[in-house]
Order: C-alpha cells, then sequence, then structure tokens
C-alpha cells in the first residue's frame, strides 16, 4: 500500500464455490495511508476521537494548505506524534514564502568583491595547487564580464 491508495478499502474476497457467491473481508489490521489536510484538522474541535483515529496505527501525510510559520509545524507535529501514527510527513499544498525570503530580480552585488570572493572560496577548498585554480577562475571571470 502507499499513498495512492487513500481511501480506498483494502481487504480480500472469499469465493462460496457451491453458490457462485463472494463475500468481501475489509483488513483492519494493516496501517492505513492517510491524507490530511491542515484545514480540515483546524476543523476539529481540539484533539477528538475522529483525529485519534485518523492518526493512530497509520501512515500519515500532513497537507499543509494554511500559512503557518515553521516553528507553528514543528509545535504541531510534536503534539500529533503523540497520536502514535507509524509516521508523520509533511507535504506542502500551497506555495507561500515558508522562510520570509523575498525574491526579487533586482539583486544589488555591488558591494561585493567578486575575484576576493572567488580566491576566499578557492583558498577555503581542500585542493591541490590552488593558485593556478584562483589565476584560471579569475581568468574566466574577467572574459566573461
Amino acid at each position: 500500500m502507499d499513498f495512492g491508495d487513500v481511501n480506498s478499502t483494502k481487504g480480500y474476497y472469499l469465493l462460496d464455490i457451491k453458490n457462485s457467491s463472494y463475500k468481501f473481508y475489509e483488513n483492519n489490521i494493516s496501517p492505513k495511508h492517510k491524507k490530511i489536510t491542515l484545514s480540515e484538522l483546524v476543523g476539529h474541535d481540539g484533539i477528538t476521537d475522529d483525529v485519534k483515529n485518523m492518526f493512530a496505527n497509520n501512515i500519515v501525510k500532513l497537507i499543509i494548505d494554511l500559512h503557518i510559520s515553521p516553528d507553528e509545524i514543528d509545535f504541531l507535529l510534536s503534539k500529533l506524534s503523540v497520536l502514535d501514527p507509524i509516521s508523520i510527513n509533511t507535504d506542502y499544498e500551497i506555495n507561500f514564502n515558508k522562510f520570509g525570503i523575498e525574491e526579487s530580480d533586482d539583486i544589488d552585488i555591488s558591494g561585493i568583491d567578486i575575484p576576493a570572493a572567488i580566491e576566499e572560496f578557492i583558498n577555503m577548498l581542500d585542493v591541490d595547487d590552488k593558485q593556478t585554480i584562483i589565476n584560471e577562475t579569475l581568468d574566466i571571470y574577467t572574459k566573461s564580464k
């Protein structure tokens, strides 16, 4: 089973050959894969029996579909782990700025000394003949301007 089996009932059929009938027996033993959205979870009034049943002995993917900070997600996951799921993974359904980084096409790097940064970076590497690498890299940088 995997998350492709969400909301499908697993089990087996027992065929009665004498009368050509069959009966389905649901698998109530194995864990189930559950996808639970944050908005669905918030819709419950606290940790109810329904919420406990969603998590207990199941493999859960918590879909983050509301704006929530990374710290709040960590806190929520610590609380949900008490409900004894086999595992909880998070997946982000909405695209939002989780880390507070503003993307901009206008990045000002005028205050950065690129040749000095290249030299400093190469000197941190564990490579032989650093000066040759620095010279060749600076030559490529100069030609690319």
